[in-house]
């Protein structure tokens, strides 16, 4: 190894997991701030539970956003376009109707 790269060791998580525990700890999540680049698509891999232990999402997404928004809509949020910053990236604010 480069001595000018030291060795790093990270945690991965996934998605699923992390919101389950905050849940778990918590009792309640009111808002997810999703901000890293692509990764927002690992959502659509969740199912609707998942996805639900969160009140409200506010969501930075890249390239094309219509699956994210469709899987959103689907669970039972509402959507609304804060931001263009360009054509291929848009922050996007998901909340779902109190029951």
């Amino acid at each position: 190894m480069d001595a000018n790269y030291p060795s790093v060791k990270l945690e991965v998580k996934d998605l699923k997991g992390v919101l389950r525990t905050i849940h778990d700890r918590e009792g309640v999540i009111d808002l997810v701030r999703m901000d890293c680049e692509g990764c927002e698509y690992s959502l659509l891999q969740l199912d609707e539970e998942h996805i639900k232990l969160s009140k409200q999402y506010i969501m930075e997404i890249h390239g094309c956003g219509t699956p994210l928004i469709d899987k959103m809509l689907q669970v039972g949020y509402n959507s609304k376009l804060i931001l263009e910053l360009n054509e291929w990236v848009k922050i996007y604010f998901f909340t779902r109707p109190v029951s």
